[in-house]
Order: C-alpha cells, then structure tokens, then sequence
C-alpha cells in the first residue's frame, strides 16, 4: 500500500468537506447558505472529510511550530515573522506511517476578498513551502481553502458570474504575493 493519498485526492477531499458543511448546515439549520455557518464548522467538516481513510490524520488548531519542527523546518535563528511561529493552523495533515506533516491547510468562511487576513494567510504559507522546498522536509503542500456565495439580496448580477470575480480576484492576490518567493509556488483553483 502507497505511504500517502494522491494530492489530487486530498484536495477534492477538502472541496468534500466544504460542500458537506453546506449540506448538513441546511439539514440542521433550515437555512439555505453556508454563510451563516461559523468558520469552525467548515474546518471540523473538511477535517472529517481528510480523514475518510487510514493512510493520514490531522489535527486542528495545532501551533504552527509543531509541525514545522516535527518536519524538520525549524532551524537557529529567528523565525520569518509572516509564519506568526505561536500561531495556529486550522488544520495539519500528518503521515501517519512516520508523524510527520505533509499539508497545512488554512479555512476562511466566508471570504469575498482578498484582505489583510487573506495576505497574511497566504504569507504563512508561502513561507512554509519556501522553507520546505529549501530544507526539503516533509510538507508537501500548504492550502487556503474556502467558501464564498453570492446569494446575498443586494447581488443583482449572475451569482456564478459574481462568485468567479472574487476568485479571480483572490488568485491575482495571491500571485502577487508568491511571486516574492525564491521557490516556484503555483495557485491552483479547484
């Protein structure tokens, strides 16, 4: 049996997740949009949706340190401050054949722009890709995952049309601020 799940499968693990949020939000709740659900809902539900398997488990909320020194990440000095090293992570995914991280995934609900908290989010994980492709440990991807909606009343235009605006936006963002790193990251929409 293969040490780790295909990342392709880990991330449509976590589009899994954020949908059954939706699903069982509305079961529970009557209300027709996740955006009245909180953020930590949706992590708990995508957390759900990693561990259908025996291959990985996460954590939630774990301190950034952790796994980056389990990871082998960690080296003398002071830390990047855009790490925010006592922070947490919503959610780490860990091998479990050696306890080591393969992913840090970040949950925004809702998120309609890219602000401060966006910047500061994808700063973290750049710079956890940067340190590990340059000390080649064991973190293999970092993730912001999240929902958005346009089914607010003020929306007029096509919800689809207004929801692939934000993204777009957001993936332009996110762009800008990987381009200040030495290693080659990628923005993928999924």
């Amino acid at each position: 049996m293969s040490r780790t799940v295909p990342k392709q499968t880990l991330e449509l693990k976590i589009l899994d997740g954020i949908e059954d949020a939706s699903n069982k939000f509305r079961l529970m709740s009557g209300i027709e949009s996740l955006y009245e659900a909180p953020e930590y809902y949706v992590t708990v539900c995508v957390a759900n949706a990693l561990t259908r398997g025996k291959q990985s488990y996460v954590t939630l909320e774990d301190n950034i340190e952790r796994p980056l020194k389990h990871a082998g990440g960690l080296r003398p000095g002071r830390p990047r401050k855009s790490l925010r090293i006592k922070g947490r992570s919503d959610i780490v995914i860990w091998y479990r054949s050696d306890n080591t991280p393969r992913a840090v995934i970040e949950v925004k609900h809702p998120l309609f722009r890219a602000g401060k908290e966006f910047d500061r989010d994808i700063r973290r994980l750049r710079d956890i890709m940067d340190i590990s492709k340059s000390q080649q440990h064991s973190t293999q991807f970092c993730c912001l995952a999240f929902w958005t909606g346009a089914d607010r009343s003020r929306i007029i235009q096509n919800p689809s049309a207004r929801i692939n605006v934000y993204v777009e936006k957001m993936k332009l963002r996110a762009e800008e601020l990987l381009a200040s790193t030495s290693s080659a990251l990628k923005v993928r929409i999924i």
